[in-house]
Protein backbone atom coordinates (compact mmCIF):
# COMPACT_ATOMS: atom_id res chain seq x y z
CA UNK A 1 0.00 0.00 0.00
CA UNK A 2 0.89 3.26 -0.93
CA UNK A 3 2.17 5.63 2.28
CA UNK A 4 2.98 9.44 2.35
CA UNK A 5 6.26 10.09 4.05
CA UNK A 6 4.70 12.17 7.30
CA UNK A 7 2.50 8.57 7.88
CA UNK A 8 5.60 6.59 8.00
CA UNK A 9 7.55 9.17 9.97
CA UNK A 10 4.60 8.81 12.47
CA UNK A 11 4.50 4.84 12.32
CA UNK A 12 8.46 4.44 12.55
CA UNK A 13 7.91 6.68 15.62
CA UNK A 14 5.10 4.99 17.04
CA UNK A 15 7.00 1.86 16.95
CA UNK A 16 10.23 2.89 17.85
CA UNK A 17 12.11 3.11 14.74
CA UNK A 18 14.16 5.95 14.05
CA UNK A 19 12.25 9.01 12.74
CA UNK A 20 14.37 9.90 10.02
CA UNK A 21 13.58 9.76 6.65
CA UNK A 22 16.36 11.45 4.57
CA UNK A 23 19.65 10.33 4.49
CA UNK A 24 22.19 12.16 6.63
CA UNK A 25 23.29 15.36 5.16
CA UNK A 26 26.69 14.60 4.46
CA UNK A 27 25.52 11.74 1.82
CA UNK A 28 23.33 14.04 0.27
CA UNK A 29 25.79 17.10 -0.33
CA UNK A 30 26.68 18.94 -2.74
CA UNK A 31 23.50 18.22 -4.87
CA UNK A 32 20.38 17.68 -3.01
CA UNK A 33 18.99 18.48 0.23
CA UNK A 34 15.85 16.19 1.72
CA UNK A 35 12.97 17.18 4.01
CA UNK A 36 9.70 15.31 4.95
CA UNK A 37 8.43 15.84 1.40
CA UNK A 38 11.21 14.65 -0.55
CA UNK A 39 14.33 15.71 -2.40
CA UNK A 40 15.40 19.11 -3.60
CA UNK A 41 18.49 18.72 -5.97
CA UNK A 42 19.00 22.21 -7.11
CA UNK A 43 22.09 23.52 -8.62
CA UNK A 44 23.28 27.36 -8.20
CA UNK A 45 25.75 29.46 -7.35
CA UNK A 46 29.43 27.92 -6.65
CA UNK A 47 28.51 23.91 -7.30
CA UNK A 48 29.50 23.89 -10.96
CA UNK A 49 30.76 19.75 -10.15
CA UNK A 50 29.81 17.07 -12.63
CA UNK A 51 26.61 15.11 -11.68
CA UNK A 52 26.71 11.36 -12.39
CA UNK A 53 23.04 11.35 -11.05
CA UNK A 54 22.41 7.66 -11.50
CA UNK A 55 25.56 6.85 -9.51
CA UNK A 56 24.31 8.87 -6.68
CA UNK A 57 20.59 7.94 -6.21
CA UNK A 58 21.98 4.49 -6.32
CA UNK A 59 23.89 4.77 -3.17
CA UNK A 60 20.99 6.91 -2.04
CA UNK A 61 18.77 3.82 -1.65
CA UNK A 62 20.56 2.41 0.66
CA UNK A 63 20.41 4.36 3.05
CA UNK A 64 16.31 5.11 2.79
CA UNK A 65 13.74 2.66 4.41
CA UNK A 66 11.90 0.48 1.86
CA UNK A 67 8.47 0.79 -0.01
CA UNK A 68 8.57 4.54 1.09
CA UNK A 69 6.89 7.09 -0.96
CA UNK A 70 8.12 10.60 -1.25
CA UNK A 71 6.28 13.43 -2.03
CA UNK A 72 8.65 15.19 -4.51
CA UNK A 73 11.17 15.15 -6.13
CA UNK A 74 12.56 18.34 -7.36
CA UNK A 75 15.54 18.95 -10.22
CA UNK A 76 15.62 22.74 -11.18
CA UNK A 77 18.72 24.45 -12.46
CA UNK A 78 21.25 21.33 -12.54
CA UNK A 79 23.77 21.17 -15.52
CA UNK A 80 22.70 17.50 -16.10
CA UNK A 81 22.51 16.91 -19.69
CA UNK A 82 20.83 13.27 -19.50
CA UNK A 83 18.75 11.60 -16.95
CA UNK A 84 20.09 8.09 -17.69
CA UNK A 85 18.16 4.91 -17.88
CA UNK A 86 17.66 3.41 -13.75
CA UNK A 87 18.62 6.33 -12.34
CA UNK A 88 15.58 6.24 -10.04
CA UNK A 89 14.90 2.63 -9.95
CA UNK A 90 14.39 2.19 -6.15
CA UNK A 91 12.62 5.55 -5.30
CA UNK A 92 9.40 6.15 -5.64
CA UNK A 93 7.46 9.80 -5.97
CA UNK A 94 4.33 11.15 -6.26
CA UNK A 95 5.27 14.50 -7.83
CA UNK A 96 8.27 15.15 -10.21
CA UNK A 97 9.35 18.70 -10.88
CA UNK A 98 11.87 18.81 -13.68
CA UNK A 99 12.15 22.73 -14.33
CA UNK A 100 14.63 25.14 -15.47
CA UNK A 101 17.78 22.92 -16.38
CA UNK A 102 19.35 24.89 -19.36
CA UNK A 103 21.21 21.61 -20.28
CA UNK A 104 19.32 18.75 -20.46
CA UNK A 105 18.54 17.08 -24.05
CA UNK A 106 17.73 13.79 -22.85
CA UNK A 107 15.34 11.65 -20.22
CA UNK A 108 15.41 7.92 -20.69
CA UNK A 109 11.92 6.66 -20.91
CA UNK A 110 13.43 3.76 -18.40
CA UNK A 111 14.95 6.12 -15.89
CA UNK A 112 11.95 6.60 -13.02
CA UNK A 113 11.46 2.62 -12.08
CA UNK A 114 9.19 2.10 -9.36
CA UNK A 115 7.75 5.90 -9.89
CA UNK A 116 6.23 5.21 -12.73
CA UNK A 117 3.68 3.49 -10.43
CA UNK A 118 3.06 6.06 -8.22
CA UNK A 119 3.83 9.04 -10.02
CA UNK A 120 0.67 11.15 -9.66
CA UNK A 121 2.01 14.57 -11.31
CA UNK A 122 5.13 15.30 -13.41
CA UNK A 123 6.42 19.18 -14.26
CA UNK A 124 8.83 18.80 -17.19
CA UNK A 125 8.96 22.38 -18.51
CA UNK A 126 11.32 25.42 -18.93
CA UNK A 127 14.24 22.67 -20.43
CA UNK A 128 15.23 24.45 -23.94
CA UNK A 129 17.39 22.19 -25.29
CA UNK A 130 14.35 19.06 -24.13
CA UNK A 131 12.87 17.45 -27.45
CA UNK A 132 10.93 14.88 -28.75
CA UNK A 133 12.68 13.96 -31.93
CA UNK A 134 15.62 12.45 -29.62
CA UNK A 135 18.04 12.92 -31.85
CA UNK A 136 20.21 10.14 -32.93
CA UNK A 137 18.54 8.86 -29.81
CA UNK A 138 15.03 7.78 -30.40
CA UNK A 139 14.18 6.11 -28.13
CA UNK A 140 14.70 9.74 -25.73
CA UNK A 141 11.47 11.06 -27.55
CA UNK A 142 10.03 12.54 -24.65
CA UNK A 143 6.61 11.12 -25.52
CA UNK A 144 8.03 7.59 -24.98
CA UNK A 145 8.78 9.04 -21.27
CA UNK A 146 5.43 10.97 -20.44
CA UNK A 147 3.86 7.65 -21.82
CA UNK A 148 4.84 5.16 -19.12
CA UNK A 149 3.74 7.11 -16.05
CA UNK A 150 -0.33 5.79 -15.77
CA UNK A 151 -1.31 6.98 -12.67
CA UNK A 152 -0.77 10.74 -13.68
CA UNK A 153 -3.59 13.49 -12.39
CA UNK A 154 -1.63 16.21 -13.53
CA UNK A 155 0.96 16.96 -16.57
CA UNK A 156 2.87 20.24 -16.92
CA UNK A 157 4.97 19.83 -19.74
CA UNK A 158 5.42 23.54 -21.40
CA UNK A 159 8.66 26.13 -22.70
CA UNK A 160 11.13 23.09 -23.61
CA UNK A 161 11.82 22.29 -27.37
CA UNK A 162 8.80 20.42 -28.04
CA UNK A 163 8.39 20.26 -32.27
CA UNK A 164 5.82 18.08 -32.76
CA UNK A 165 2.79 16.66 -31.23
CA UNK A 166 2.69 13.45 -33.17
CA UNK A 167 -0.33 10.86 -33.95
CA UNK A 168 -1.76 9.99 -30.38
CA UNK A 169 1.00 11.95 -28.63
CA UNK A 170 -0.06 11.25 -24.76
CA UNK A 171 -1.13 7.03 -25.62
CA UNK A 172 -4.10 6.62 -23.05
CA UNK A 173 -3.63 8.61 -19.24
CA UNK A 174 -7.27 7.57 -17.68
CA UNK A 175 -6.61 9.31 -14.52
CA UNK A 176 -5.14 12.42 -16.18
CA UNK A 177 -7.07 15.61 -15.10
CA UNK A 178 -4.72 18.58 -16.14
CA UNK A 179 -2.69 18.90 -18.77
CA UNK A 180 -0.90 22.26 -19.68
CA UNK A 181 1.07 22.91 -23.52
CA UNK A 182 2.02 26.45 -23.12
CA UNK A 183 5.25 28.05 -25.70
CA UNK A 184 5.21 31.58 -24.18
CA UNK A 185 9.33 31.42 -24.83
CA UNK A 186 9.10 28.67 -27.58
CA UNK A 187 6.30 29.40 -29.90
CA UNK A 188 7.93 28.82 -32.99
CA UNK A 189 9.28 25.23 -32.38
CA UNK A 190 5.94 23.86 -32.50
CA UNK A 191 5.72 22.66 -36.14
CA UNK A 192 3.08 20.05 -36.52
CA UNK A 193 0.01 18.58 -34.55
CA UNK A 194 -1.12 15.11 -35.25
CA UNK A 195 -3.81 12.59 -35.13
CA UNK A 196 -5.96 11.89 -32.42
CA UNK A 197 -3.71 13.71 -29.69
CA UNK A 198 -5.56 13.99 -26.91
CA UNK A 199 -7.85 10.97 -27.26
CA UNK A 200 -6.58 8.72 -24.51
CA UNK A 201 -7.52 11.14 -21.89
CA UNK A 202 -11.13 10.58 -20.68
CA UNK A 203 -11.10 12.14 -17.31
CA UNK A 204 -9.45 15.45 -18.72
CA UNK A 205 -11.48 18.54 -17.38
CA UNK A 206 -8.57 21.29 -18.08
CA UNK A 207 -6.31 21.33 -21.62
CA UNK A 208 -4.50 24.24 -22.14
CA UNK A 209 -2.32 24.87 -25.68
CA UNK A 210 -1.18 28.09 -25.91
CA UNK A 211 1.34 30.57 -27.54
CA UNK A 212 2.22 27.98 -30.06
CA UNK A 213 3.13 29.82 -33.58
CA UNK A 214 1.40 27.16 -35.81
CA UNK A 215 -0.25 27.45 -38.97
CA UNK A 216 -3.60 25.66 -39.54
CA UNK A 217 -2.03 23.79 -42.08
CA UNK A 218 0.38 22.37 -40.04
CA UNK A 219 -2.89 21.08 -37.70
CA UNK A 220 -4.18 17.77 -39.01
CA UNK A 221 -7.72 17.31 -39.91
CA UNK A 222 -8.35 14.78 -36.67
CA UNK A 223 -5.81 16.33 -34.50
CA UNK A 224 -8.76 17.24 -31.73
CA UNK A 225 -10.59 13.89 -32.49
CA UNK A 226 -11.95 11.68 -29.55
CA UNK A 227 -11.92 14.65 -26.88
CA UNK A 228 -13.98 13.65 -23.63
CA UNK A 229 -16.74 15.72 -22.85
CA UNK A 230 -15.68 17.33 -19.75
CA UNK A 231 -13.04 19.10 -20.96
CA UNK A 232 -12.36 22.58 -21.05
CA UNK A 233 -9.56 23.59 -23.71
CA UNK A 234 -7.75 26.67 -23.82
CA UNK A 235 -6.69 26.95 -27.46
CA UNK A 236 -5.68 30.93 -27.23
CA UNK A 237 -2.77 32.97 -27.98
CA UNK A 238 -2.33 30.91 -31.43
CA UNK A 239 -2.25 33.03 -34.86
CA UNK A 240 -5.52 30.76 -35.57
CA UNK A 241 -7.54 33.26 -37.61
CA UNK A 242 -10.64 31.06 -38.47
CA UNK A 243 -11.26 27.61 -37.01
CA UNK A 244 -12.01 25.55 -39.99
CA UNK A 245 -14.97 22.28 -39.72
CA UNK A 246 -12.67 20.14 -39.92
CA UNK A 247 -10.36 20.60 -37.53
CA UNK A 248 -12.57 22.35 -34.62
CA UNK A 249 -16.11 20.71 -35.56
CA UNK A 250 -14.84 17.73 -33.05
CA UNK A 251 -13.65 20.21 -30.62
CA UNK A 252 -17.26 21.91 -30.54
CA UNK A 253 -19.59 18.62 -30.67
CA UNK A 254 -17.70 17.35 -27.53
CA UNK A 255 -16.00 18.93 -25.21
CA UNK A 256 -17.45 21.88 -22.62
CA UNK A 257 -15.47 24.75 -23.48
CA UNK A 258 -13.14 25.95 -25.97
CA UNK A 259 -11.94 29.48 -25.84
CA UNK A 260 -9.80 30.97 -28.96
CA UNK A 261 -8.32 33.97 -29.42
CA UNK A 262 -6.39 36.18 -26.56
CA UNK A 263 -3.25 37.52 -26.73
CA UNK A 264 -4.44 40.27 -29.23
CA UNK A 265 -5.19 37.56 -32.04
CA UNK A 266 -8.05 38.85 -34.05
CA UNK A 267 -10.56 36.83 -35.55
CA UNK A 268 -11.71 36.50 -39.29
CA UNK A 269 -15.42 36.13 -39.41
CA UNK A 270 -16.59 34.70 -42.65
CA UNK A 271 -17.95 31.42 -44.67
CA UNK A 272 -14.63 29.21 -43.31
CA UNK A 273 -16.44 29.80 -39.37
CA UNK A 274 -19.46 29.72 -41.17
CA UNK A 275 -20.30 26.28 -40.27
CA UNK A 276 -20.71 27.54 -36.17
CA UNK A 277 -23.94 29.23 -37.67
CA UNK A 278 -26.03 25.98 -38.08
CA UNK A 279 -26.44 25.28 -34.38
CA UNK A 280 -25.95 28.59 -32.75
CA UNK A 281 -27.62 28.01 -29.60
CA UNK A 282 -25.58 24.77 -29.08
CA UNK A 283 -22.22 26.51 -29.90
CA UNK A 284 -22.97 29.65 -28.10
CA UNK A 285 -22.81 28.18 -24.62
CA UNK A 286 -19.63 26.36 -25.66
CA UNK A 287 -17.44 28.73 -27.28
CA UNK A 288 -15.83 31.83 -26.16
CA UNK A 289 -13.41 34.62 -26.93
CA UNK A 290 -14.24 34.06 -30.81
CA UNK A 291 -14.23 37.98 -31.44
CA UNK A 292 -14.70 39.74 -34.99
CA UNK A 293 -12.08 41.72 -36.74
CA UNK A 294 -13.52 45.32 -35.37
CA UNK A 295 -13.56 46.65 -39.59
CA UNK A 296 -16.25 43.28 -39.82
CA UNK A 297 -19.06 45.50 -38.30
CA UNK A 298 -19.58 42.27 -35.82
CA UNK A 299 -18.88 41.83 -31.74
CA UNK A 300 -18.09 37.86 -32.27
CA UNK A 301 -18.79 34.98 -35.19
CA UNK A 302 -22.63 34.82 -33.16
CA UNK A 303 -23.72 38.17 -34.04
CA UNK A 304 -22.30 37.11 -37.36
CA UNK A 305 -24.05 34.13 -37.59
CA UNK A 306 -27.33 36.35 -36.76
CA UNK A 307 -26.88 39.23 -38.35
CA UNK A 308 -24.75 38.38 -41.57
CA UNK A 309 -25.61 37.20 -44.48
CA UNK A 310 -23.81 33.98 -44.94
CA UNK A 311 -25.32 30.25 -46.19
CA UNK A 312 -24.49 27.26 -44.27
Amino acid sequence: MIRTCAFLAISFCLVGLSCAICPREENLKPFCECNELGFACVQSGSNTKPWEIKEYFEKLSSLIPEDIVYEQLRLEKTNLKEIPAGTFDKFKFSNFSIIFNPKLEFVHPDAFGASYETAMEMGLSSNPLLTNDGSDHTVYDAFNVLNKFKRLQYLYFFDNSITSLPDNAFGTHPELQTLILSYEEFAANLKTIGKRVFSGLPNLVDLRLASANISLEKIDDGAFEGMGENVEMYFVGNPIERLPEKIFKPVLDNVRKLYVGGHGVEMNCDDVSAWICADVLKYKNVLEGFLCRPESGFKDIFEYCENGKVSV
